[in-house]
């Protein structure tokens, strides 16, 4: 109990992200003390996981079951705690107004640029993004998900501590490369709460990814850039979330750009480093090597698996892990499932043990998304690097059984930049975003509710293959009839 107070000072965690964090800690499967009673960590509520659950809900039942509640440390006063109670409440209606305000006018304005085909200059928009985002992360701080807010500082804690938090923390609170928890032992140095500096590196990337976005498209450059700068999507993950995928991302698009300047080398390199950051961007990588002539993939592949070799190295050699225990645990990560698409519908319908980490879709949505990634990677084959590299992603999150609501940002930046239609897909993410990280998800009658808009995120995401495909085809159907032409007037 003493590390977990003293892991939320040094967070910097208000009361209420305190006591609920407390109860998400203390669930069977994320105790910081494997040997704890049984009984005493059955008796805690059930709390959703990390990316569908911000850390400002209240458990009105945390004060008389959870024997690990801190409330008697932080109210000691009824009349100052009442006073407390209202600051609090007045400071959360502030910021939950403000943070819709602020994401209902980049929907709108999303539309408008689309619409208007409005541009602006790199610096300005560069600039418009990090001040969007760096109100966005003040702003949300009361409303950070308990993944960043607790478990990142643990994994940070653990390198400091010589360990590998993949194999010493619970399961599902990290399981890749310690690549960013090398970084995170670092952020602890920073004199800032930690739902703040957590986010520095994230916000960082994410406007790196603006001026990357700009780089990697062939028309209206201004525009594409504009358009992520502004995007709800990635406003919302890089800094009320302040998860790991813009960091992902500016790897991959920098690879992609390296790779368009014929550095193979590099690309591989920043490859690599974006694989080493979370698993997913194997996807788009494979597909983009894969349109490569062999000749190029050889160059490419040496130093990605330099990157991922070494990291992988460095836990065994530093952090003293085990080779097999630590492939392991990276090779069987799977996300939580019964909060989206078949798995949601089928937890709705009253099928419980399809919710969670070990739901029984595990085996067959992995065999469903081999076919749904080999089916666009193979359709997508002669198109673009950059529409390769958005579709595999995307194939994937049209019927992979587990889901953080994170993982919506993965095909955006390429689909962007490849001038796929982003527009209701803007609208559907964001209304998908909203009860996840501004409402309250543990209110029974949530989760289906969920579930049923995830299908509507997932129809955008059909129609958006569907069009890219007919582009694609039509675009083969006018180079057909050129070479025809040309040869008949030969």
């Amino acid at each position: 109990v003493d590390e977990l107070i003293e892991r939320f000072e040094q967070t910097g965690l208000g009361v209420e992200q305190r006591l609920v964090t407390t109860a998400w800690c203390t669930q069977p499967h994320r105790r910081l003390d494997a040997g704890c009673d049984r009984q005493k960590a059955a008796s805690t509520p059930t709390v959703m996981p990390s990316s569908t659950i911000s850390t400002t809900r209240r458990v009105p039942s945390l004060r008389t079951t959870n024997p690990l509640s801190l409330d008697h440390r932080v109210a000691t006063h009824p009349r100052r705690d009442r006073h407390r109670g209202l600051m609090l409440l007045r400071m959360f209606d502030v910021r939950l107004v403000s943070l819709l305000v602020l994401i209902v006018l980049c929907v709108a304005a999303t539309i408008l640029v689309i619409w208007r085909r409005w541009e602006l200059g790199l610096l300005p928009c560069l600039v418009l993004a990090l001040v969007l985002r760096l109100v966005v992360a003040y702003l949300a701080r009361p409303f950070t998900p308990v993944d960043v807010g607790v478990a990142f500082h643990a994994a940070g804690n653990q390198i400091a501590l010589g360990k590998d938090p993949t194999l010493t923390l619970p399961n599902h609170e990290w399981n890749f490369l310690p690549f960013l928890p090398y970084l995170w032992s670092v952020l602890r140095l920073v004199p800032l709460p930690w739902v703040y500096a957590v986010k520095i590196p994230v916000i960082a990337c994410d406007v790196i990814n603006v001026w990357l976005v700009g780089l990697l498209a062939s028309t209206h450059a201004g525009t594409k850039r504009l358009l992520y700068a502004i995007s709800p999507v990635a406003v919302i993950v890089a800094s009320l979330h302040g998860q790991i995928e813009p960091i992902s991302l500016a790897f991959l698009l920098g690879g992609i750009v390296a790779l368009r300047k014929e550095i193979d080398v590099v690309a591989g390199l920043l490859f690599g480093f974006a694989i080493a950051t979370n698993n997913w961007p194997v996807l788009p990588v494979a597909a983009i090597l894969l349109g490569l002539p062999r000749q190029r993939s050889y160059k490419i592949v040496p130093p990605a698996f330099v990157v991922l070799i070494s990291f992988f190295l460095s836990s065994v050699i530093f952090l003293g892990s085990s080779p097999l225990k630590l492939a392991h645990a990276m090779a069987t990560y799977s996300s939580f499932a019964g909060t989206w698409g078949w798995t949601g519908t089928l937890f709705a319908l009253g099928h419980k043990n399809f919710f969670g980490y070990s739901s029984p879709a595990v085996l067959p949505g992995d065999i469903l998304i081999v076919i749904a990634v080999a089916f666009a990677i193979l359709g997508f084959r002669r198109s673009s690097d950059l529409t390769r590299a958005w579709t595999a992603p995307m194939a994937l999150l049209m019927v992979t059984p587990g889901f953080g609501a994170q993982y919506l940002l993965w095909p955006l930046p390429m689909a962007i930049a490849s001038d796929a239609e982003i527009g209701l897909y803007t609208l559907a993410a964001t209304g998908y975003f909203l009860p996840i990280y501004l409402g309250n998800t543990v209110i029974p009658g949530v989760l289906p509710f969920l579930a049923g808009l995830s299908w509507l995120v997932i129809a955008v995401m059909g129609y958006m293959l569907w069009r890219a495909f007919k582009r694609e085809d039509t675009a083969r159907g006018v180079m057909r009839q050129a070479v025809d032409d040309t040869e008949a007037g030969r």
